[in-house]
């Protein structure tokens, strides 16, 4: 593995089946209003990943769970959400 890539028996690139697995439990728990902001954004971060290395998997995604959820997640802001850094660099101002 070299950059969070998996190169299958076949030849093909993929991002693996341990990052999938976390993909689709992400989905699930932002289906079921139990993710974070934090959490929300990670499973952005990486659907923005998978559809630039593996495309198909993003479009299972889709099938399996729907175009709203999906398309939901690849546009999710929350502006009243900061992260950690966000704050410290606040209050040194």
């Amino acid at each position: 593995m070299v950059t969070g890539l998996i190169l299958t028996p076949d030849g093909k690139i993929s991002v693996g089946r341990d990052r999938k697995r976390e993909i689709k439990a992400l989905i699930n728990q932002i289906r079921y209003n139990e993710a974070s902001p934090l959490e929300t954004y990670r499973a952005k971060g990486l659907l923005a990943f998978c559809h630039s290395v593996e495309p198909a998997f993003v479009e299972s995604l889709i099938k399996k769970y729907g175009v709203s959820i999906v398309a939901n997640i690849k546009t999710y802001e929350n502006e009243g959400y900061m992260i950690e850094s966000q704050v410290y660099e606040d209050r040194s101002v």
